[in-house]
């Protein structure tokens, strides 16, 4: 939370954005007082500031699908909607104090890391840090250059080829064992 509010914060400052800064001074560093609806006000202005997608609106696509593709419904998108809501009231509070990076993490099984360049929704960085010094049998992490959060919609072929080729040396892997 503290790397992203920096973000926005900067890019406010930079930008000169009076609103953005005031509303950000206003909610003040993480830990928020009211998480429900400060992060809110950050993650608006995280949004804008191409920190969540980057010249994407995954929220438009969303609605376009439940209102125009045959395989979803209108009632999908209000489930999509009612899911958001809840993920977002009550996984908080049980995720605010993990702190991955302050154990040794070893895992037994393969482990691939997708990681947008400029997400700052779930700080890219941090995944790296992670990355860096977890475990695992084998480890990948990819880097998606021109995507933010979501780098399956930002870039869904290269996603796609990269499922599939990590998907290939799966294979080829248990073959040789």
């Amino acid at each position: 939370e503290q790397i992203s509010y920096d973000y926005v914060l900067d890019r406010a400052r930079a930008d000169g954005n009076e609103k953005a800064l005031r509303e950000l001074e206003q909610i003040g560093y993480p830990p928020y007082s009211n998480h429900e609806t400060d992060v809110m006000i950050q993650r608006s202005w995280l949004e804008y500031y191409g920190g969540v997608e980057v010249g994407f609106n995954s929220l438009r696509e969303i609605v376009l699908a439940t209102l125009f593709r045959p395989e979803y419904t209108w009632f999908d998108g209000i489930r999509f909607i009612r899911g958001n809501y809840f993920t977002r009231r009550t996984m908080f509070d049980a995720v605010k104090d993990v702190d991955f990076l302050s154990d040794d993490v070893t895992l037994q099984v393969p482990v691939a890391f997708i990681a947008g360049r400029y997400d700052y929704n779930t700080p890219s960085c941090l995944v790296k840090q992670f990355y860096e010094q977890m475990s695992a049998p084998a480890k990948h992490l990819y880097w998606f250059e021109h995507s933010a959060h979501f780098p399956h919609m930002e870039e869904p072929e290269h996603f796609a080829y990269i499922l599939r080729q990590f998907h290939i040396d799966r294979v080829e892997d248990s073959m040789l064992e």
